[in-house]
């Protein structure tokens, strides 16, 4: 089994820096406190596989011996675009919540955890030159500034309560399951996850975006107390 694990693919880590979570999060919560913590204790275990087997080794003495894995895809790249050069990276992060193939695992549970979600960044670091003089001296000279730019985008199953058992069709019909309510619920779990996780401008652009939705997802499954089946 180790080494069935060992030989599975697609797996990261990383000693100086913490890529289970965004440079956007790192970059608007870091603080003197959150670095003086281990590493195991300050990383998203929603993106970090070996949490769980790591959890009785995290004490002060072991913590320094664990290195939290991602699952997913880890790209870093050179480039040169009209005369200007810069480092793209790529870091897309899958949850342990729900894994699994297609077909097999559709939907969300009660928390909100949908099916094969995964978080994809896209970071770009360049430098941005210009022009200081030194009054005593009338010299100038070129002082350069580091920027890092970043772009997240999620995916995952749809936030409801479903499943997609594969036939012999090529495209199985979807069945969903549970009351109404309870599927506007998970619709409502998820949301608030992502608001919590994401902010509420950058899933929507505008508040009453969200009004709008929880409005007509009630409205799409408003059945009456019978359950919705398809």
């Amino acid at each position: 089994m180790l080494k069935n694990v060992l030989s599975t693919e697609n797996f990261y880590y990383s000693i100086g820096m913490d890529i289970s979570r965004s440079f956007q999060w790192l970059s608007e919560n870091a603080s003197p406190e959150l670095h003086s913590l281990p590493l195991l204790q300050k990383v998203d275990k929603k993106f970090v596989w070996n949490a769980k087997l790591s959890e009785k080794f995290d004490t002060v003495e072991f913590s320094k011996f664990i290195q939290p894995l991602i699952h997913g895809f880890v790209g870093i790249r050179r480039c040169r675009v009209n005369n200007l050069s810069f480092n793209l990276a790529l870091i897309s992060r899958r949850s342990v919540y729900r894994p699994g193939v297609r077909f097999h695992t559709r939907g969300a549970d009660s928390e909100g955890n949908c099916a094969n979600f995964v978080e994809t960044e896209q970071l770009v670091e360049f430098d941005v030159g210009g022009k200081s003089s030194n009054s005593s001296t009338n010299n100038k000279k070129v002082v350069t500034s580091r920027h890092i730019a970043s772009f997240i985008q999620i995916r995952g199953s749809i936030p409801l309560y479903w499943t997609q058992k594969p036939n012999l069709k090529w495209q199985p019909t979807p069945s969903l399951k549970s009351s109404a309510d309870e599927q506007f619920n998970c619709f409502k779990q998820h949301l608030n996850n992502l608001l919590d996780c994401y902010g509420r401008d950058a899933l929507t652009g505008n508040p009453r975006k969200i009004v709008k939705i929880f409005i007509f997802c009630k409205t799409f499954f408003h059945v009456g107390n019978r359950d919705v089946t398809g």
